[in-house]
């Protein structure tokens, strides 16, 4: 008696439907639409509520991934435009397979792998993973170098970027591995991101 009240407050709290038609519905039909996948939004919303009704108190990664894993076609389905777990943001990582994630859902499979910094497996075809994923501390920032001057103290500048690596110290680094962005003023922002590639 006492578990039939738990599971109809929990639904009548959560109502999967609902949930699928606010956040997931139009999502998935433009995904319907591009890849010409008929009835996937259908079969999405079903596997969703289903799952919805039988996690209940296990994680919503978990959840999802669980049902991703259930796919078999991943395999063929590869874009640069949108990462394949969440449906939801561009991807800024690709892994051994060459599918993509973006920065959120790495974040999520590197916590559910046993290495914080590698995601074993790709979380749609489970292939496994090579490909070490940086992903940065939560508090971080876009980190950007800003070059000045003219295009004739070119040697001054590399000088600069000489004793730049020295002061960060990690020789197992590429200089330009610690920036996003590298801005030239007067030397021009390709002068400098060529001087970057020399270290």
């Amino acid at each position: 008696m006492n578990q039939t009240c738990r599971n109809t407050n929990w639904e009548t709290v959560f109502q999967p439907r609902r949930a699928f038609e606010v956040f997931y519905q139009a999502i998935i039909f433009r995904v319907e639409r591009r890849l010409d996948f008929q009835e996937l939004t259908e079969q999405v919303r079903h596997r969703f509520v289903t799952m919805a009704v039988q996690r209940k108190g296990e994680s919503s990664a978990h959840a999802h991934l669980g049902f991703l894993r259930c796919q078999l076609s991943w395999e063929k389905c590869h874009t640069d435009r949108t990462c394949f777990v969440c449906f939801a943001q561009r991807p800024s990582f690709c892994l051994t397979c060459k599918h993509r994630l973006c920065k959120p859902c790495a974040v999520v499979c590197s916590r559910l792998s046993s290495d914080s910094a590698l995601i074993s497996h790709c979380p749609l075809c489970l292939t496994q993973n090579r490909r070490p994923i940086e992903l940065p501390p939560p508090t971080a920032g876009l980190r950007m170098l800003e070059l000045r001057g003219a295009l004739q103290d070119k040697v001054a500048v590399l000088r600069f970027l000489r004793d730049l690596e020295r002061h960060i110290g990690m020789k197992d680094f590429a200089l330009q591995q610690h920036f996003d962005i590298v801005l030239g003023f007067d030397i021009g922002t390709s002068q400098a991101q060529i001087m970057m590639v020399l270290f």
